[in-house]
């Protein structure tokens, strides 16, 4: 009997060995927004991943591509955008040049 989905998937221990590291760095990588790592499917508190997702991952390493695609509602405010009303200039502390 086979099972649909899961031929290729792998479990933790099969993700830490393809990169050669520990499964507690899988954790972290998981957890780490930056890196963008695949999020697995969580099976009866088992984590598998998709191993067509870990070389779309590994193709954006090796392309240099190394941030997840941001949404512009969840960007940091620019620096325009926290210049005090009135000054035009960034950095200028928001204070009045003298006349």
């Amino acid at each position: 009997m086979r099972t649909i989905g899961f031929e290729s998937r792998l479990p933790t221990r099969a993700v830490s060995q393809r990169y050669g590291i520990s499964t507690r760095t899988v954790t972290r990588w998981q957890c780490n927004r930056d890196l963008a790592f695949p999020q697995p499917l969580r099976v009866n508190g088992r984590r598998y991943w998709s191993l067509n997702e870990l070389e779309t991952w590994e193709r954006r390493r090796v392309a240099g591509i190394h941030r997840p695609l941001v949404d512009s509602k969840t960007l940091p405010l620019t620096a325009q955008s926290e210049v005090t009303p009135g000054h035009d200039k960034v950095g200028d502390g928001g204070v009045d040049a003298p006349t």
